[in-house]
């Protein structure tokens, strides 16, 4: 399990696209404190991904270094499953959502660790409804699951 900010709110986490150190830092301890209220107090992650991604916005390497103080390292996705196109590219069947995903391998062709982009709020029932053939996709590629630490 990751953070992802307590917001997911781009105003306050990088008004005027230039990033807010204190705002970031500030929901990455609420939400690990909300993880704690209710995983126990034990729980701690130290996996954080930049809402709207890393690659998106400059400027963020004091707060890497703030979140790196924290024990905290960012990742970052590197595959589509299109959820989060607007709607008039999003996939609307498995299938498309599959080829969609094939396809976003060309943007980061060399690395080993795939991370997809995918969500499972409402409004993407067909996320979920292709996570299976999603998991098999990546094991016929001879890939491995496992924990991010």
């Amino acid at each position: 399990m990751a953070n992802h900010s307590l917001s997911h709110n781009f105003n306050l986490l990088y008004p005027g696209r230039v990033p807010n150190q204190s705002q970031i830092i500030s929901e990455v301890d609420q939400t690990m404190a909300n993880f704690k209220a209710i995983l126990g107090k034990d729980f701690k992650t130290r996996i954080f991904r930049y809402p709207g991604s890393h690659m998106s916005w400059q400027g963020l390497e004091s707060t890497d270094q703030a979140l790196a103080n924290k024990g905290i390292q960012w990742i970052d996705w590197n595959m589509l499953c299109g959820d989060a196109e607007p709607l008039s590219v999003r996939p609307t069947t498995s299938e498309s959502m599959m080829a969609y995903m094939d396809g976003s391998q060309k943007y980061f062709p060399e690395t080993t660790v795939k991370v997809v982009l995918m969500h499972d709020t409402a409004g993407k029932e067909l996320t979920v409804q292709t996570l299976p053939q999603i998991i098999e996709y990546f094991k016929n590629q001879g890939y491995t699951f496992g924990v991010l630490e």
